[in-house]
C-alpha cells in the first residue's frame, strides 16, 4: 500500500478538522442561544436542533452561514433595520438567533 496516499488523506482530514470543530462548536451555540416557537421550545428539541445546527456549519455548506455571518455585521455596522426586512439572515434550523455573533 503506497503510505503516501495515506498521508495525504490524513492531511486532507486534519485540515476539514481544522474547520469543522470551531464552525460546529459556533453553529451548536448559535442554535442554543436562538429562540424556537411553541413545538420546539423543550429543552430535548433545542439540544437536538443545536447539534443539527452544528453539523449543518461543521459541512461544507456551511460556508453560507459564514455568509450569512458576514452579512449580519453588514447589517449592524450600517445600521439597518434586521428585525424585518433581514430576517433570513438570522434564522437557524428551526429557531430565530437576533445576535451578531
Amino acid at each position: 500500500m503506497n503510505f503516501n496516499i495515506i498521508y495525504r488523506i490524513y492531511k486532507i482530514m486534519n485540515y476539514y478538522l481544522y474547520w469543522a470543530v470551531p464552525m460546529g462548536s459556533y453553529g451548536f451555540y448559535r442554535g442554543m442561544k436562538s429562540s424556537y416557537k411553541h413545538p420546539f421550545d423543550l429543552t430535548s428539541h433545542k439540544i437536538l436542533c443545536s447539534f443539527m445546527n452544528g453539523f449543518i456549519y461543521a459541512s461544507p455548506f456551511g460556508i453560507f452561514k459564514l455568509i450569512h455571518l458576514i452579512d449580519r455585521i453588514e447589517i449592524f455596522m450600517n445600521k439597518k433595520n434586521r428585525f424585518e426586512l433581514y430576517q433570513s439572515c438570522y434564522e437557524e434550523s428551526n429557531g430565530i438567533n437576533h445576535n451578531i455573533f
